[in-house]
């Protein structure tokens, strides 16, 4: 991981003990350190790799302080031209904050680097928290740019906005009672009743590593929450589903 392994892969490992390049007890030796390693260190801390199954967070203001300092001595400031920094209403009245991450949470890695955090300020709530007699104003600007090489020449230009994806959710999302996020309830086919709920804070959900016990193998998730926009526009929405029963599951969140 990440990715498809180069070197390392069944055919080319086959191909190596099969013309001895590669002996089965060298393999035996490298994968019986690697256990007892990890035995050693199951031992030392059962608490943590055992544990109760609750997350938990160590929020203090001493190590949000330390943080917060970490980040700001990790920061490198190219220009400050005529003392622009720290912002402050004696220099200017009215700042342009231009790009599409600005309101977004983008942090930690993805895929097995995600973390959950214990809590997350965006950029332009950072800086509208406090404005100090500055009013701040939000562009989009571009979401990416596609660049294409001229053939004819050596020159390239830029064609296109180019994204993945349309943004997340979660940020607009408040569940029936008002609380952020949006409710999931999870029922069987033989009982009205539901079987579990909860708060989800994200709207990529995925359940290769948690379902509730007493699903059973025939059930269902549904997901309740008020969608609210800060402005009036046409909005496009999108779903991704994966998975062995992805119809069933669209067609129950669609409706």
């Amino acid at each position: 991981m990440p990715g498809p392994p180069r070197w390392r892969q069944p055919l080319l490992v086959l191909q190596s003990l099969s013309t001895q390049k590669l002996l089965s007890r060298t393999l035996d030796e490298r994968v019986t350190n690697l256990l007892t390693f990890v035995q050693e260190q199951t031992r030392r801390n059962p608490e943590i790799v055992f544990g109760d199954g609750i997350e938990r967070t160590r929020d203090s203001p001493e190590s949000r302080a330390f943080c917060r300092r970490l980040a700001a001595e990790g920061m490198v400031l190219l220009k400050n031209d005529n003392n622009v920094l720290p912002l402050s209403s004696a220099k200017l009245k009215r700042v342009a904050v231009i790009g599409p991450n600005v309101k977004e949470h983008v942090v930690s890695g993805g895929g097995s680097a995600a973390l959950k955090p214990t809590y997350v300020v965006s950029p332009w709530e950072g800086m509208t928290a406090d404005p100090a007699g500055i009013e701040f104003i939000h562009l989009i600007g571009c979401y990416g740019k596609t660049v294409v090489k001229n053939p004819d020449s050596m020159s390239s230009f830029i064609c296109s906005t180019a994204h993945k994806y349309l943004p997340t959710l979660e940020n607009n999302l408040t569940t029936p009672s008002g609380e952020p996020g949006w409710l999931c309830t999870f029922y069987t086919r033989d009982r009205p009743d539901p079987v579990a709920k909860l708060t989800l804070h994200d709207t990529r959900i995925k359940l290769n590593d948690f379902l509730p016990s007493g699903l059973g193998s025939e059930w269902m998730m549904k997901l309740t929450g008020k969608l609210t926009f800060d402005k009036s526009a046409a909005y496009e929405l999108g779903l991704t589903v994966a998975g062995s029963h992805s119809c069933s599951m669209i067609r129950h969140i669609c409706s």
